[in-house]
């Protein structure tokens, strides 16, 4: 049963408990969506206070008010949220309303606004296309640069005015323009990460479909067609029909290993015991065999994978040809280890020739060149050969690599996605806001002192704490200590403070620099406290050493929102940088839960189809060797029976592969009927229930097979009633048997595997599951399944 999205009923990928914070992967984005709207605020706050003290009459400030809300709701609203529908027609409006917004208030407020002018070009390469956007970017800019030059500045020299002009404008729009980005990415990468998790579970179906039809399709194949030998060598030849029945044994039960092998996932095989059981295999189809190999031990992933050739090459044989010989030959040529079979009796026509055509040979070539090897088909004159060369490298380092189940999902297992562009994205708008420190606070200092060299020297002084802050702070892999935290916030505070006795209030802007790094490398309790006593440092040495002309009650409030917006920028992408990365190394975490619980969903596929079906052939080829001398036309209809399993079983395991899992009922009761009489055990089956399809159908089929299975395997049954009846507003299963002795104790609901694998399975459709013994050695299975889960 599958939901409407192509994984299993009832399969989230994403489950409830998942190791990490439920709030983890909405924080990125939110995280960025508000530093956007901190510095917008931000920059609101300094706008109208720059209005209020310049010009500070009541309509230029309500007017100013009025824009700073009307930008903030279109930037906030529209451009730079997620979730908004854009069109042409809206983004030429907005864009239009914003650029008006920037336009005319900046004829009034002059420098004021510069912050905003910076807002709309972000906006601009946002919603624009990049061959429009930056010329117009540069443009702009250029013109905020002219108009100071021609205004002339009132408290500053101008050319540092009118670098300062145009390093806010450039600086605004990046910021608007980087998180912006960072928010819409961050977003897309969730969405996609829940597609790659739905990818990784595909791989791990493609594995299992690859294992199962690889391990077992021989094995069945074979059984089938020693059947049928048999039964033609029964009256004739009874003793080479009893060698064929012992052969039989040993493939059924070593396919009954195979399905805990490919269920495990410890897929390990021998290439010598792949020989002999190809061997026999085309021997018992009248092929004549010849094998050639050299003395080589082939083991590890390489054994595995030639083995793998080997069993489904044979499967080939016997299955799509009238192959008379087959030569199956191992040898070392040119540094590879070539494996080569070949057979007659096969047409042009027929042939499977590529080696990417045919399901088993696709599986075949995708395991190959996963060893760095090549696989090739072809076929001529009727006769048909398979070859594949697998380096000698991979047979003598890989081979001594563990199998496990860790090797078998080794694809689903690793990161499906390494962190890289949202990081990158957070560092180079921090490295655009670091830059633009450095271009105005040297450009500042320059002018104002009069002298090039202070501006080299602050530059070189800013370029320390650029290095500390994308060599430690924000650098997501950096091996973090307390000593070596200590010693770079003592750097960053020296770096940050002692300047100001040399430059004094030029200096004022940088200590959000420190007062984020405190908050991204200490814990909250420390953080704050830190970060605020460096605000209110910097706010009181304004108060009493600000810049001459500007009034203190402007001037604090300005250095303590400027200070405060770096400190966002520095904190918010710091924290992002990591986030991003906690948040994906949780998805993965996700994406290998996700496969872990499709391996046991097909694990349990596997025991609950195949179990039975290998089962009964194994006891009805004990049996039919029972009955073969004394009771040859009773061992007949055993061999008919066998017939109908193994193809029974080879339709199961195209079932389990696809994923589409239909079983009927009526035909399990049947199927157990045939089974249970193979073992001498007296049956007896009723039935007073409606129709039973769909999903209940098959769990209740499933619960039958699985029962029948447990009475063969685990009693001494002699007599097994099956009951199936409407009861109390659900349908009732029940499977009761002799035999059993287990001291008095029943046995809990999920004691054993497949027991578990049946309460599973009933607890998704509201039904329940119950086992009960009693000191007499009777066993009863119940399982009740809800009407209502029946009509819906």
């Amino acid at each position: 049963m599958r939901s409407d999205d192509g994984r299993p009923a009832g399969f989230d990928l994403e489950p409830e408990s998942t190791g990490k914070p439920k709030w983890l992967p909405d924080l990125p984005p939110k995280l960025a969506f508000g530093i956007l709207a901190m510095v917008l605020a931000g920059l609101s706050v300094n706008a109208t206070l720059g209005v209020i003290f310049r010009i500070g009459t009541f309509w230029d400030v309500l007017f100013c008010i009025l824009c700073v809300v009307a930008m903030t709701a279109l930037q906030l609203g529209y451009v730079s949220r997620p979730g908004a529908v854009k069109t042409p027609r809206r983004t030429a409006w907005v864009l239009l309303g914003q650029a008006l917004l920037v336009g005319i208030p900046i004829l009034e407020f002059g420098p004021r606004w510069h912050g905003f002018t910076g807002v709309f070009l972000g906006s601009v390469l946002l919603l624009l296309p990049a061959v429009v956007a930056w010329p117009v970017l540069g443009t702009v800019v250029a013109l905020m640069g002219f108009l100071e030059f021609t205004r002339g500045a009132a408290l500053v020299a101008t050319p540092w005015a009118v670098v300062n002009a145009m390093v806010a404008t450039t600086l605004t729009a990046m910021i608007t323009y980087g998180l912006s980005r960072l928010v819409r990415l961050v977003s897309e990468l969730h969405s996609a990460r829940h597609d790659l998790s739905r990818m990784a579970v595909a791989s791990e179906r493609l594995r299992f479909s690859r294992d199962v039809h690889d391990l077992l399709g021989l094995s069945l194949s074979a059984i089938t067609l020693k059947t049928e030998l048999t039964n033609r060598l029964l009256t004739d030849f009874p003793d080479r029909a009893r060698k064929e029945l012992e052969d039989m044994l040993v493939m059924s039960r070593r396919a009954l290993a195979d399905v805990r092998l490919v269920a495990s996932g410890r897929r390990r095989l021998s290439f010598d015991e792949e020989c002999r059981q190809a061997r026999s295999a085309l021997s018992a189809a009248d092929v004549d065999v010849r094998i050639e190999r050299d003395d080589r031990e082939l083991e590890g992933p390489a054994g595995t994978v030639l083995a793998t050739v080997l069993r489904e090459g044979v499967t080939n044989v016997l299955r799509h040809s009238e192959a008379t010989w087959c030569e199956i030959s191992v040898r070392e040529v040119d540094g590879v280890i070539r494996l080569t079979i070949t057979n007659d009796g096969v047409t042009r026509e027929a042939a499977d020739t590529a080696p990417g055509a045919g399901n088993g040979t696709r599986n075949l070539s995708h395991r190959v060149s996963q060893l760095g090897g090549e696989l090739a088909a072809s076929a001529e004159d009727g006769r048909y050969r398979l070859q594949v060369d697998v380096p000698l490298s991979a047979v003598l380092v890989r081979g001594d690599a563990a199998d496990g189940p860790e090797d078998a999902g080794a694809q689903a297992a690793k990161p499906l996605w390494t962190p890289g562009i949202a990081p990158k994205m957070a560092n180079a708008i921090l490295a655009v806001v670091l830059g633009a420190v450095v271009v105005n606070t040297s450009t500042g200092i320059a002018v104002s002192l009069s002298n090039p060299w202070q501006g080299l020297l602050s530059a070189s002084i800013i370029g320390l704490l650029a290095g500390l802050q994308f060599g430690y702070v924000s650098r997501a892999g950096a091996e973090r200590t307390p000593l070596r935290t200590a010693l770079v916030l003592l750097a960053q505070a020296a770096l940050v403070f002692l300047p100001i006795l040399h430059f004094g209030p030029l200096w004022h802007g940088l200590v959000g620099l420190f007062a984020g790094s405190a908050l991204v490398l200490l814990p909250s309790v420390a953080a704050v406290p830190l970060a605020a006593l460096a605000l209110v440092a910097i706010g009181t040495l304004e108060l009493l050493t600000g810049l001459p002309g500007i009034t203190s009650w402007y001037s604090v409030p300005f250095v303590l929102v400027g200070n405060m917006i770096t400190t966002l920028v520095v904190f918010g992408l710091s924290r992002l940088v990591r986030l991003v990365g906690e948040l994906h190394a949780a998805r993965d975490e996700l994406s290998r839960m996700a496969v872990a619980e499709e391996r046991l969903r097909f694990s349990r596929d596997v025991h609950d189809l195949l179990g039975l079906s290998l089962s009964a052939i194994t006891l009805k080829t004990e049996l039919t060797n029972r009955l073969l001398t004394e009771y040859p036309e009773r061992a007949r209809k055993e061999l008919e029976d066998m017939l109908v399993l193994s193809r029974r079983a080879l339709a199961d395991v195209r079932m389990v592969a696809s994923g589409k899992r239909e079983l009927s009922l009526d035909e399990e009761c049947k199927q157990a009927k045939s089974a249970l009489s193979a073992a001498e055990v007296d049956v007896r089956i009723s039935r007073d229930a409606r129709e039973l399809d769909g999903p209940v159908g098959t769990v209740l089929a499933t619960v039958l097979r699985e029962g029948v299975t447990n009475v063969l395997r685990h009693s001494e049954a002699e007599w097994c009633e099956i009951s199936v009846r409407d009861l109390d507003g659900s349908v009732r299963l029940v499977i009761a048997n002799d035999g059993v002795t287990v001291n008095g104790a029943a046995p809990a609901p999920n004691a054993g595997n497949g027991i578990r694998n049946l309460s599973h399975r009933l607890s998704r459709l509201g039904g329940e599951l119950s086992v009960e013994t009693d000191p007499e050695g009777r066993y009863r299975l119940r399982a009740d399944v809800p009407l209502a889960a029946i009509s819906s």
